[in-house]
């Protein structure tokens, strides 16, 4: 049974964003801070980055909620845009 081009577009849709929680403090050594990110309490993706009001004088602690958007509907290109702690 072939997809339509409407079925993989609900798809993508669907999988725009995520929750889940911080589970390593974040690393602040390159030009984005980013993080590791677990989603459905067991998909582990590390490298996440964090673009959100976190930056020179504060970092996502750990254990906060965390909204990823993914783009595209792509879960292996997420991005932390909001958090919830």
């Amino acid at each position: 049974m072939s997809h339509s081009y409407a079925d993989r577009l609900f798809r993508r849709l669907q999988g725009l964003f995520q929750i889940g929680r911080i589970s390593t403090p974040p690393n602040d050594t390159g030009a984005v801070q980013t993080g590791q990110v677990t989603l459905n309490g067991t998909a582990i993706r590390d490298g996440v980055p964090i673009v959100q009001d976190y930056g020179f004088s504060a970092v996502l602690p750990v254990g906060s909620q965390a909204v990823v958007l993914n783009v595209s509907g792509d879960a292996s290109n997420g991005v932390v845009i909001r958090s919830i702690h």
